[in-house]
């Protein structure tokens, strides 16, 4: 069975941290691992597929090996 990981960051800060870190390595991590995360969407949150060049506040990030 895939394992997911999932991490969100404690503060707004730490939260835009690992987004730039996701974007900067986004071509390495994206040969092993499929990387979403969950956004606010009204009252409910949608999971949606990490896009390196979209300016998207997450909620949670979601990691999972495809490898």
């Amino acid at each position: 069975m895939p394992m997911i990981t999932a991490f969100t960051g404690s503060t707004e800060e730490r939260m835009k941290l690992y987004n730039r870190i996701l974007k900067s390595y986004y071509s390495t991590f994206n040969k092993e691992f499929k990387i979403s995360g969950f956004i606010k969407a009204g009252d409910d949150f949608e999971e949606v597929q990490f896009d390196p060049k979209l300016i998207i506040n997450y909620t949670v990030f979601l990691i999972k090996r495809i490898v």
